[in-house]
Formats: structure tokens, C-alpha cells, sequence
């Protein structure tokens, strides 16, 4: 068992920084020269190019319970890894494990969906996006079952090739005892070279 306080950490410092992105994109740069060249997101790094993800993050678990009042001190700590091919579609093979010491206690996620960009920026010659992600995810493991995930990120496009995804991404477990799957990762893309 984790204590709530331990449990909001990593949920707190992470929308801390997806509100500053926000302000970031919403903010218009004071003081120095514009950028005219329009961002479309469907430029350099479209959506439809095929890309490798590869991830790493921690987590927590929480009950689901049918009345909507979650008790927050059966709640877990976790540990998410995996890798992802997307080309507008996702197709991702992860591991979430409940502690970090006992790997044999986690699932295997098999899940397909969809990642697209909402919003894209440039600021000061770094293009950023908003990326929000949906899909269908089948646990494999000692909990097995049906979930769906849904989350949403921010991209850093380093080249035309590399970027770094911040992402939060909740997998609902549906069949069997309901629980919210909340991972916090740290992804690397790397789209296809001509």
C-alpha cells in the first residue's frame, strides 16, 4: 500500500508541467521577432509517417470502485516500459508492473489506437506539439482483461527524424474489478529516414 501523499507526487509534478506547456503555447513571445512561418501539424512530422516510440515511466494504480468514490490508500505504485509503431495508428506492446522489485507481478499490454497531434507550436526555432491518444488495450498477466487508454502528451521535436514524448496515459481496466492504470513516461521517437 502507498500512501495518497506519495501517490500525488508524481500526478501533481506532472500536471504542473502540462500547465506550463499550455501557458507556453498560449503565451505570445514578448519582445522579440516573430516566427511567420506558419506550423501546420501536418508538416515535417506528420502524423502518417511511420515512427518507433520507445518508453519508460512510473505510475500509480487506483480502484474504480462503481460508485465513483475511489479509496486512494489501496493504491499502487507502478512501473511502465514498452515500445510503440505508430503511423497514425498505434500498435504497442508494454509491460506495467505493480512494484519495482517483483516484475513477475505485472501485465503485459497488447493495445492498438490512434496518436494525433491537437496543437502545434515553434518557439524560438523548437517545434512542440500536443499529441492525444485513444485506444483499446487487452491485459495479459495474473489480472487479465479488457481496458481502454486514453491519454495526452507533449511533444519535443529535436529533428526531423528524433523527438521526446512527455505523456500521461491511463489505462481503465473495464471487465473485472474496474481500476485506473495512470502512467507518467518519458517516450523517444524516431521516425523512418528516406
Amino acid at each position: 500500500m502507498v500512501h495518497r501523499r506519495t501517490c500525488m507526487k508524481p500526478v501533481v509534478c506532472f500536471l504542473g508541467m502540462l500547465c506550463v506547456a499550455a501557458m507556453c503555447f498560449a503565451q505570445e513571445e514578448k519582445g522579440e521577432e516573430q516566427d511567420n512561418r506558419k506550423v501546420q501539424p501536418h508538416s515535417i512530422y506528420d502524423e502518417w509517417m511511420p515512427r518507433w516510440v520507445l518508453f519508460g515511466g512510473t505510475g500509480i494504480t487506483v480502484p474504480a470502485p462503481p460508485d465513483g468514490n475511489a479509496d486512494t490508500s489501496d493504491s499502487r505504485q507502478l512501473v511502465s516500459f514498452g515500445g510503440a509503431f505508430e503511423f497514425g495508428l498505434s500498435l504497442e506492446l508494454s509491460y506495467l508492473g505493480l512494484t519495482y522489485n517483483k516484475f513477475n507481478s505485472g501485465r503485459l499490454l497488447l493495445s492498438a489506437g490512434t496518436t494525433f497531434p491537437v496543437a502545434a507550436k515553434r518557439i524560438r526555432g523548437t517545434r512542440f506539439e500536443l499529441p492525444l491518444t485513444v485506444g483499446y488495450t487487452r491485459m495479459i498477466g495474473i489480472v487479465s482483461g479488457n481496458a481502454v487508454n486514453f491519454g495526452a502528451g507533449m511533444d519535443v521535436i529535436l529533428s526531423d527524424y528524433k523527438g521526446i514524448r512527455f505523456e500521461v496515459r491511463d489505462y481503465l481496466k473495464l471487465s473485472g474489478t474496474k481500476e485506473h492504470n495512470i502512467a507518467f513516461r518519458v517516450a523517444f521517437l524516431s521516425l523512418f529516414e528516406d
